[in-house]
């Protein structure tokens, strides 16, 4: 007998076995079942001489579960991968001894379905839980089979197990998981209540339904957007910096809260935001749950209001009317007062005024009525001015007081009106201006007609490295890297215009010093100190490239890695197992008699070959552009050759010198970038040509594609197509400059990508 090759099942390592999947499992077993009919064919009945020494050295050989029943169903014999699986001797298991090894609750089951199949000479089938020698229970697949001479004896029972556990224990748990989650979905998605999860900055991830319903918001607008586009601007920093604290310290944050919604209108919210905690305890996410309660305060409003009015018809005011004689002991109140200071009116009335005022008034009020008793002069009464009032649970608040003799008595009437609204409102007001002024983020407010700059905040100011006087002589041109006036005047002629309320655009903003730094500019149209004007809000983003770069950077070695794996490891295994079968099919096609398996083993020859084909055509999909600094050149030469063929369109490369593109990343995210630009030209610009082109000075490299079709605007510069949005992310992930517009002074679309690659 000739030794196996490297590639017979009988040579596989264990660990290999290990490694297939339960498709390829069930392949090793259709062709195990396969030789065994062969060697069936081959031998007279009760496997005599060679023939069964044949038999039992081929399965005892492979590293696999391998068994044999007698007729009458007792064990055999097993594979030394089955005793290796196991950690026993053979004889431990023959007979019906290997019951002891199968899981009580599977025994009585699993026997009597292998018994039945035994019985009927029928094939079997099953999964079974057994126990190894150290205890561990381990899930098995086993298929079996009749074993029959080819006068139709029956001669006995052979089979073989896969060990299946991890795929079975992986399915529990997905089975598991995807039913928590796919209801905790739905329950979200359905919710009424507005759903937020924001991370840790308060960049927004995910909303629900309701959330886009009650903001008015589409689900592009929010995501990745600070969550700040709610804040209303009624609430003070104070109740924000309280907010935050209660969260970052992992606690809950309970509250009604007034919103904005996209269209600018309040809403008001009864909502609950938790900390989400990832693996290791901290805080990954927050979670915000929220219910519209806007009706509700508004119907709480209006009540007040109706008990305002009432209260007017009634007393002829809505603020503390209170008369008070010469001594200060109060005579009356109206509703108002009890409002405002808390007391009831029994407990107001025959006291002394002075109980309504905090310190140092309190103690000085009976001085100043002596004074005026005995001088009779007038130094409160018929002016108004702002003193404190102090209610009955202590706290103090800001009032207007107004008070006045009434003629020909010593009684005196005091107009209180509490106006803590309106110092929240002006504290608010001055505390938001200074929020502006001290915010590390840029904000630029230009004159609409005259296009220089009104107002740039400290964080703005800090950046570009003028200062405010030197700002109010420039434009938005002396800060653009490469200022373009055309341009600028049409992007805001869109906001003149109202074709958009607000534009969003990315660009590189050039300080006094020179350097340049990566922006997100978000601008509107408004009104400053009664003049129109355009606020920009700036972004920095520069430190956001170089993490995009490096994640960019890691994902396209992983790529490549993925791709080697698949070219080397697994293409080597697919052509190694494919000459293995070759060789099967020259040993078939030397017995007489066996064409249809001579036929059946080239079928799977050319499956694999299929198989090989394949995958090496994924790792070429993997990465299009190999590691040589000329191949770029060369991918698009095939890119252009695959358009002629393929299309109507002329596609063409204008490139005088041969250019080497050193970083591999470089090469594949141009070809990438081109390959996306080259496909919106074919399938939307209608043009008949397109004009590559790839040129290098000195460390830099720029591309440009170029089609003769009908153009864009610049409204579909900054529009949301997913094409546009990838060519801009890849030239942000390798540091580039990236521009898409109309060709000058003829039809057609330019899309321009500049780019360092430094020699090595």
């Amino acid at each position: 007998m000739s030794k196996p090759s490297s590639t017979d099942p009988r040579c596989l390592p264990p660990a290999d076995i290990d490694r297939m999947s339960p498709e390829e499992l069930r392949r090793l077993v259709r062709g195990l079942k396969a030789r065994v009919t062969e060697l069936e064919r081959r031998e007279t009945p009760g496997f005599p001489g060679d023939g069964e020494q044949r038999f039992r050295n081929m399965f005892q050989d492979l590293p696999l579960i391998v068994w044999v029943h007698d007729r009458e169903g007792r064990l055999d014999s097993v594979s030394h991968g089955s005793c290796e699986f196991f950690g026993v001797g053979e004889d431990e298991m023959s007979g019906d001894r290997w019951l002891a090894f199968v899981h009580p609750d599977d025994r009585d089951a699993y026997a009597g379905e292998l018994a039945g199949c035994v019985g009927k000479r029928r094939d079997f089938h099953g999964e079974v839980r057994m126990r190894r020698v150290d205890g561990e229970w381990r899930w098995l697949e086993t298929w079996g089979r009749p074993l029959q001479s080819d006068a139709g004896e029956f001669r006995g029972f052979v089979g073989v197990s896969a060990d299946i556990t991890e795929l079975t224990r992986a399915r529990l748990a997905l089975r598991t998981s995807s039913r928590n989650l796919h209801k905790l979905s739905r329950a979200i998605e359905k919710s009424p209540a507005s759903v937020m999860i924001t991370g840790t900055s308060a960049e927004i991830e995910y909303v629900n339904p309701a959330f886009l319903e009650v903001t008015g918001y589409q689900l592009e607008e929010v995501l990745g957007r600070n969550a700040r586009i709610l804040k209303s601007g009624v609430h003070t920093p104070d109740f924000y910096r309280g907010l935050h604290e209660t969260i970052a310290s992992g606690r809950a944050w309970h509250s009604e809260i007034c919103n904005r919604k996209k269209s600018g209108e309040l809403y008001w919210e009864l909502i609950v935001i938790a900390p989400i905690e990832d693996e290791n305890g901290g805080i990954s996410h927050y979670v915000s749950i929220a219910e519209d309660i806007t009706e509700r305060q508004r119907a709480l409003a209006e009540l007040r209001d109706r008990e305002e009015r009432l209260s007017s018809i009634l007393h002829a005011a809505v603020d503390a009317i209170i008369t008070i004689d010469n001594q200060g002991t109060i005579l009356s109140v109206n509703p108002a007062t009890e409002r405002i200071f808390g007391y009831g009116r029994d407990e107001l009335i025959g006291e002394n005024v002075k109980m309504l005022m905090p310190s140092p008034y309190h103690e000085e009020h009976d001085g100043y009525l002596a004074r005026h008793r005995r001088t009779g002069e007038n130094h409160i009464i018929g002016i108004g001015r702002e003193v404190s009032g102090k209610r009955k649970d202590g706290s103090v608040f800001p009032a207007d007081l107004s008070v006045n003799k009434v003629d020909g008595a010593d009684v005196y009437t005091g107009i209180i009106r509490d106006v803590t609204g309106r110092k929240e409102a002006e504290d608010a007001q001055t505390s938001l201006g200074r929020l502006v002024e001290e915010s590390l983020g840029e904000i630029f407010v230009v004159d609409a007609e005259t296009l220089k700059f009104l107002q740039v905040n400290r964080g703005g100011r800090v950046n570009v490295g003028y200062t405010m006087e030197e700002l109010r002589e420039m434009s938005p041109l002396d800060l653009v890297s490469r200022g373009d006036p055309e341009r600028l005047n049409s992007l805001l002629e869109i906001l003149r215009s109202g074709a958009k309320s607000k534009i969003d655009l990315e660009d590189k903003l050039q300080r006094k010093d020179g350097t340049c730094y990566n922006v997100e500019i978000s601008a509107q149209m408004t009104t400053y100190r009664g003049r129109p004007c355009f606020v920009a809000h700036i972004l920095d983003v520069t430190r956001r490239h170089e993490l995009e770069q490096e994640v960019v950077r890691a994902a396209e070695e992983e790529q490549q890695r993925i791709a080697n794996d698949l070219h080397d490891d697994l293409g080597s295994l697919l052509t190694g197992i494919k000459l293995r079968a070759e060789s099967l099919v020259r040993l078939l096609a030397e017995s007489p008699g066996d064409s249809e398996a001579v036929a059946a083993g080239e079928e799977v020859v050319a499956m694999i070959q299929n198989a090989i084909t394949t995958t090496r055509s994924i790792a070429r999909g993997l990465r299009p552009v190999g590691s040589h600094p000329e191949d770029l050149m060369i991918t698009l030469r095939r890119l252009i050759e695959s358009v002629n063929t393929t299309t109507d369109v002329s596609c063409r490369l204008h490139c005088p010198v041969s250019i080497l593109v050193h970083d591999q990343i470089v090469s594949h995210h141009l070809f990438r970038i081109t390959q996306e630009a080259v496909n919106n030209a074919v399938k939307h610009s209608n043009g008949e040509a397109i004009l590559i082109s790839l040129t290098r000075s000195g460390d830099t490299i720029e591309l440009e594609v170029c089609d003769e079709g009908r153009g864009i605007d610049h409204a579909e510069e900054l529009g949301s197509g997913l094409g546009l949005h990838i060519m801009k992310y890849r030239a942000a992930a390798i540091g580039g400059t990236f521009r898409i517009s109309r060709r000058k002074n003829r039809a057609g679309t330019r899309v321009f990508c500049s780019v360092r690659d430094a020699a090595p």
